[in-house]
């Protein structure tokens, strides 16, 4: 009897693992909503960089702080991040990472390391973590 049911235990196991599922990949977000998230991006850092241009760089800084800690995802916003460094706008990126890091939620926050870290700006992920310590 204990024999049977041995061999039955061990069945049992086995078929428990034949039923765990593989463990999956993790895939790349939604193509529409990363379109989505870098035309906005691109719009208001745009929008920024030409109140910048015309020599107002604290309007400029209002827009991107108001943008970003009101309307934007934390994937948004660090797309708006990259594209400040892609247009060369070094100074207004810097003061929205201090910005933001000092204003926003650990979740938020963390949210938009991570998106930076993928994006490959990883002294601005360090950066913002470095913000909200502070």
């Amino acid at each position: 009897m204990r024999t049977t049911e041995a061999g039955l235990q061990a069945r049992l196991a086995a078929e428990q693992a034949a039923r765990t599922p593989l463990p999956v990949p993790r895939q790349k977000r939604d193509r529409q909503r990363s379109k989505k998230e870098e035309a906005v991006a691109q719009q208001l850092a745009r929008q920024a960089g030409e109140l910048d241009s015309t020599g107002k760089p604290n309007l400029a800084l209002t827009l991107l702080r108001q943008g970003t800690t009101e309307l934007l995802t934390p994937a948004e916003t660090a797309h708006v991040m990259v594209e400040l460094r892609r247009h060369e706008r070094d100074h207004l990126a810097d003061n929205l990472i201090h910005v933001y890091g000092r204003d926003q939620g650990d979740r938020h926050i963390m949210a938009v390391a991570l998106e930076l870290h993928e994006e490959g700006a990883i002294e601005d992920a360090g950066a913002i973590l470095r913000a909200a310590l502070r």
